[in-house]
């Protein structure tokens, strides 16, 4: 299951708002994915507003995560997201 190795990784550095190769940040995939990944991404430190997390989360229709990502602090004044 992906959260405790992923879990490890952080605790060994690895960096969850890492941007590789101009690819979207890990939140942006997380989102996309069940919930566990989006959980642990957030858990493991993901900037709210990087790249606007809460666009991407608005156009997969994940309510949900548009609500925690304002709970950990998102813009709610992004331009991407009033477009």
């Amino acid at each position: 299951y992906f959260a405790e190795p992923f879990s490890l990784l952080c605790q060994r550095g690895f960096n969850v708002n890492r941007i590789v190769g101009g690819g979207p940040p890990l939140l942006h995939l997380a989102i996309r994915l069940p919930d566990p990944y989006f959980e642990a991404v957030m858990k493991a430190g993901a900037d709210p507003n990087l790249q606007c997390p809460v666009a991407v989360a608005v156009s997969s229709g994940k309510l949900q995560h548009v609500k925690a990502l304002f709970k950990a602090g998102a813009r709610k004044n992004d331009p991407e997201i009033l477009s």
